[in-house]
């Protein structure tokens, strides 16, 4: 019971970081697009 408990804690974490990265380089694919766009 440990192990399957701690391996969807492991699996959890692992998910919400890998949206995270995700959205955060969307959000700074936009920055760069909104500064290409200001620039010309």
């Amino acid at each position: 019971m440990d192990v399957i408990h701690h391996f969807f804690n492991n699996c959890g974490a692992y998910w919400a970081n890998m949206v995270l990265v995700v959205m955060s380089k969307r959000s700074l694919c936009g920055l760069g697009y909104r500064i290409l766009k200001s620039r010309l």
